[in-house]
């Protein structure tokens, strides 16, 4: 069986040639700001490529004809896409996708999973370099500002400076939710 998709013709069974091999089992979305994990299990085909159905609702991440890879509804409502990929190859892209639920969008890290072992989350490779804390030692006399902390009296305040926290866009909104 063969289709057309934006001029191109696609074989369905060179398609759908990989469901059968076992490759990929499924897909996690991980939430970029607090690290929450979406995972979507491999249910069937539609339109000749593999679809995952989230495994707590009925929410399928699926390639549309015309659209390429998404995350919608069962009814084809979509609610996320690939960032920086078109999404037209036969597996969802994995890297950056992004999501409108409402009036809010989210930044997601799509990982694949093929069943063999637990995906890696992409880390920083991020550490202090040995002269800072020869510079503080030296500063200070000792290695860390507060050598003790009061649980009852601290507060630990993590601010994550990615592109997307210090857009115009993102400035804006915090000039008004500063004047509410």
């Amino acid at each position: 069986m063969k289709f057309v998709e934006l001029g191109e013709e696609f074989s369905v069974e060179a398609a759908g040639s990989f469901v059968e091999d076992g490759v990929m089992s499924g897909v996690k979305f991980v939430r970029r700001v607090d690290g929450l994990t979406y995972e979507f299990a491999r249910e069937g085909e539609m339109h000749g490529f593999p679809s995952y159905k989230r495994v707590d609702l009925d929410i399928w991440c699926r390639r549309l004809p015309g659209f390429g890879w998404v995350v919608c509804s069962e009814s084809g409502e979509v609610s996320s896409r690939p960032f920086d990929d078109a999404g037209r190859g036969d597996l969802p892209p994995e890297g950056v996708w992004v999501s409108r639920k409402g009036d809010r969008s989210y930044v997601y890290d799509l990982i694949r999973d093929d069943g063999d072992a637990t995906p890696t989350l992409p880390t920083h490779d991020w550490h202090i370099e040995a002269r800072e804390y020869a510079r503080h030692e030296s500063r200070r006399g000792r290695r860390f500002a507060y050598p003790e902390l009061d649980p009852e009296r601290t507060a630990l305040a993590v601010i994550d400076m990615v592109p997307l926290h210090v857009s115009s866009d993102v400035l804006t909104m915090l000039d008004i939710a500063t004047q509410i």
